[in-house]
């Protein structure tokens, strides 16, 4: 698969007038930005993001993996996702108490214990 993608970028840049040694096999973020050829799933560098109490996420040339990581997107926000944690415990095995990062009487209320075994499902 490797072969024929960098066949395409190099038939790709005898098309644009581009020289394939300037980007790299791997390096599709900076081909994909040259000549403005915008591609939504790759964002422009040093692009950045925050989260509220998450902090904030910058995306750079880094955070891009042809493999691993071959959209170069920003993360969806917990409101969008639907992000709960609901708490279950020995207590209250049936019916999970939702619990809000936010708020921390939640937390305090709940039959959360952290001397307890504490085990997360995602």
């Amino acid at each position: 698969m490797l072969g024929y993608l960098a066949a395409s970028l190099l038939v790709l840049s005898t098309i644009y007038s581009i020289d394939p040694s300037s980007a790299g096999p791997l390096d599709a973020l900076s081909w994909a930005r040259m000549d403005n050829i915008n591609l939504p799933w790759l964002p422009y560098e040093n692009m950045t993001r925050c989260y509220g109490e998450l902090g904030c996420l910058n995306i750079t040339k880094e955070w891009y993996h042809l493999i691993f990581r071959p959209f170069n997107v920003f993360p969806l926000p917990r409101s969008v996702i639907n992000t709960r944690f609901i708490l279950y415990t020995e207590k209250n095995p049936t019916d999970g108490q939702l619990l809000q990062a936010e708020v921390k009487d939640t937390i305090m209320k709940s039959h959360f214990r952290s001397d307890w075994d504490t085990k997360f499902i995602i």
